[in-house]
């Protein structure tokens, strides 16, 4: 198509926001510059748009207002042959259309002064009302010819009307949670198991006060739940989909004159740098392979597979349950939540639960008791995670303010009652073994309400527990000791290092290294080899 001046245009790209250049607004050509192509061609290289209506002013040097220029960009993509043939193109031209129509779908927020619609094009009422909303009066609105009224006649179907409903339910389960009045019993990881449960706890005749009456539902024409059953979650085979991704036909074609770099002095070089063990940076070194023959019997830990944005408990579950295989015949009564993860923990070693499903467990129980922090299927931290599992039924570590001169604290704080060791000192630890047993006193961060003097903090642990956990984002260069001791009373309970998780900020991830009880170091990544 040849362009003119006052040709009305839609732009095609988000090139800047900020300045209203947005994929679908509205213009018209200002002017242009052209350049010459590898052929000697003319070609379009930058036009400039005179925005129509933007929501605020724009003014770029030299330019009148609301002009912006739209400059060529590169995009690269297919194109299918009838025998199936896909040839790799790329394309280089200015991102914009004529824009004397466009359909209803690219007319979603839109506000027209004037508004031409041709009914007959669209398939149902959605793009009946999409496409009428867009006009700001119905004066200035036109349809262009006759249409077929049956689409926005008749009744609302089935399962509009039931979708509908389930909208409406799931506002007021809303609406409730956000004034802290829904019960922990209303949980669930899809919309129909959260309306059961919503159900379960109001009565399946329950109508939300303000439900329009053509949407209502009573005992002659009842809410029925559809009856489905849940997708189950699966891990992609990496194998599979490259054998899927190879069989592809691809045919790449040289081009006829190479395009020059636009700064010649900006080369890369063509060779790629193995960055399988470069990570965040750093060069970890990989030992080579043992020849070391090992005559005794190898036990590979039990490891679970991603599901649902699962990672912070895959890191975190093969971990307890290696430590827990090695000191099954302790007691877990100190803690609340894993003494019941331990009757689990047994099935799972007598093949009558799978790991997967003791995770998941735990995870929808999680969910219950604490549906705003831990909504299944949502994102959350391994620390939350582990410092939910090892809650403890008393104090772990007894917190004490006091001042210098001896004046009473007015108030004290909360001792710990779970088993994630927290950063009680001034100056970070150096080691592990440090951070457990240096009991120097440390800062506060309040003043004695007496003499002004800053008080004092000092953490005693109350007993040992059989799991404890150094949360170390904070003390990225502290050594890790394989065995540390906490010196308690008459009694020194020394513990062994089971697990390492680390966090991808790249990935945005959690993934562990789990420690067998002969020494063996096993990567776990539930993505990957779960």
């Amino acid at each position: 198509l040849d362009i003119c001046l006052g040709l009305p245009v839609i732009i095609r790209h988000n090139f800047a926001t900020e300045l209203s250049i947005t994929k679908g607004q509205k213009g018209t050509v200002y002017a242009w510059h052209l350049t010459k192509g590898n052929f000697g061609q003319q070609v379009l290289d930058t036009i400039f748009v005179l925005l129509d209506s933007p929501p605020t002013e724009v003014q770029i040097d030299d330019l009148p207002i609301n002009v912006v220029p739209i400059s060529r960009r590169k995009t690269t993509g297919y194109i299918a042959l009838p025998d199936d043939t896909k040839i790799c193109i790329t394309r280089n031209q200015v991102d914009i259309l004529p824009g004397f129509a466009m359909t209803a779908h690219a007319s979603q927020g839109q506000s027209l002064d004037s508004n031409a619609i041709d009914l007959n094009t669209l398939t149902d009422h959605h793009a009946w009302y999409t496409a009428l909303s867009r006009s700001r009066s119905a004066n200035r609105t036109l349809i262009l010819q006759g249409f077929d009224s049956s689409k926005i006649t008749g009744g609302a179907s089935g399962a509009l009307r039931r979708e509908y409903r389930e909208l409406e339910l799931l506002d007021e389960i809303t609406c409730l949670r956000f004034q802290d009045k829904l019960p922990s019993s209303v949980c669930g990881s899809t919309r129909k198991l959260l309306i059961e449960t919503f159900l379960q706890w109001k009565g399946n005749q329950y109508l939300p006060v303000d439900i329009h009456p053509s949407i209502k539902w009573s005992a002659h024409d009842p809410y029925i739940i559809e009856q489905q059953p849940l997708p189950a979650w699966t891990t992609m085979d990496k194998k599979k989909f490259q054998a899927l991704k190879e069989g592809m036909t691809h045919i790449p074609i040289t081009p006829l004159l190479k395009e020059r770099p636009e700064n010649p002095d900006l080369f890369v070089s063509s060779k790629k740098r193995d960055i399988s063990h470069i990570c965040d940076g750093e060069d970890l070194s990989v030992m080579p392979p043992s020849k070391k023959i090992f005559s005794e019997v190898v036990s590979i830990p039990l490891s679970t597979s991603w599901s649902s944005n699962s990672c912070a408990f895959d890191a975190g579950f093969p971990i307890l349950y290696q430590g827990w295989n090695v000191l099954d015949s302790i007691s877990y009564n100190c803690y609340s939540i894993f003494s019941a993860l331990v009757d689990d923990f047994v099935k799972v070693k007598s093949n009558t639960m799978s790991f997967n499903d003791a995770r998941d467990t735990y995870r929808r129980g999680l969910a219950m008791r604490k549906p705003r922090r831990f909504p299944f299927g949502a994102y959350c931290a391994v620390t939350e995670v582990l410092e939910d599992i090892l809650q403890t039924s008393l104090p772990f570590i007894k917190c004490t303010l006091w001042c210098e001169l001896n004046h009473n604290p007015r108030r004290q704080p909360l001792s710990i009652k779970h088993c994630n060791i927290p950063e009680i000192r001034d100056i970070l630890p150096t080691s592990t073994s440090q951070w457990l047993n240096d009991n120097s006193p440390a800062m506060w961060h309040n003043v004695c309400h007496i003499c002004k003097g800053t008080l004092i903090k000092e953490y005693k642990f109350q007993f040992g527990a059989p799991f404890i956990v150094f949360p170390c984002d904070n003390t990225p260069e502290m050594i890790i000791d394989e065995k540390v001791v906490m010196h308690l009373r008459d009694r020194d309970h020394v513990y062994t290092l089971r697990g390492i998780v680390y966090y991808s900020s790249i990935r945005q991830h959690f993934l562990s290294r789990i420690i067998s009880s002969q020494g063996f170091v096993y990567q776990h990544d539930g993505m990957t080899n779960g």
